[in-house]
């Protein structure tokens, strides 16, 4: 937790997204110029006296009743933070389980909302395990239905972003991702995490699942090592253990050297070998000149 001083510092990495009218209020009376702010005009289970002082060009509204995540509200966040100028989000009902979905939409933002009586949280949206953390979070809140929810929103967002940019209509589909589990293992550097992909079995390698994880994630493929892939029995659906490294060296220093490599894709792994065969010629050449 940090103080407003020490967020201010965070955020000024990144493009901050705020969450809460009193956090809104702290941060930009102390001239920070956010990306989005979410208010819901309370403050302490209290009317709020005026809106926080935030710079905005365009206002956007949705419904979120207390203790809920809705539809609307996860669309009115997803659009405000496609946005090329600053975006208030103004939700009627309560606004604080909202940072979950700006975390887990990922716009390479800094998330940052208010702890009562402990001050600020600040989260960059592109950690995968903060990532993992909010796709848990989400799962647990009464399910996978507004996770669902959520993913589906962020799914429309990428789906307009290559339909534009390619002009070739919508993405083929790709395999469905159902988190199962998740812990941090802090001694290794790594979040370990259980996934169920429903009907994949017999249809995706482990170069496949590397490049879905990396885009779901925002990670680098070198930091994803899927460790196990088998069929659940009775089902066509596939089973995945993955590690995600916070740093990618970390992967290659602990993982052998055959699964390290059956995780690349046939063109990564070709050229990290003829990489390796060139530096081995090289250290043969320099070795024969002396």
């Amino acid at each position: 937790m940090l103080d407003a001083e020490g967020a201010l510092r965070a955020l000024s990495a990144g493009r901050p997204v705020l969450v809460g009218d009193r956090v809104s209020a702290s941060l930009c009376s102390m001239g920070l110029r956010p990306w989005v702010h979410v208010i819901d005009m309370r403050e302490r289970r209290g009317p709020a006296q005026s809106p926080p002082p935030c710079p905005f060009e365009r206002s956007l509204s949705a419904r979120n009743p207390p203790g809920t995540i809705t539809r609307e509200a996860a669309e009115a966040l997803d659009e405000a933070m496609s946005l090329d100028s600053p975006a208030r989000v103004i939700i009627d009902g309560e606004e604080d389980l909202l940072a979950l979905v700006a975390i887990y939409l990922d716009r390479g933002s800094i998330v940052a909302y208010g702890q009562p009586g402990a001050g600020i949280a600040v989260v960059d949206s592109s950690d995968p395990g903060a990532r993992a953390l909010a796709e848990r979070a989400l799962l647990s809140m009464g399910g996978a239905r507004r996770a669902r929810n959520v993913l589906k929103v962020r799914g429309r967002g990428q789906a307009v972003a290559q339909g534009s940019e390619r002009g070739a209509g919508p993405p083929a589909a790709q395999p469905e991702l159902r988190l199962l589990s998740s812990r941090e293992n802090k001694l290794l550097g790594r979040m370990e995490m259980e996934y169920l992909l429903p009907g994949a079995s017999g249809r995706l390698s482990r170069a496949d699942l590397v490049s879905l994880l990396a885009e779901r994630l925002s990670a680098s493929r070198e930091a994803i090592v899927p460790v196990e892939m088998r069929p659940v029995t009775g089902t066509d659906d596939l089973l995945a253990v993955v590690y995600v490294y916070r740093d990618p060296a970390d992967a290659r220093r602990q993982l052998p050297e055959h699964l390290f490599l059956r995780m690349m894709s046939k063109e990564e792994r070709a050229r990290i070998l003829e990489e390796r065969r060139k530096a081995k010629a090289a250290q043969r050449a320099k070795a024969g000149g002396k």
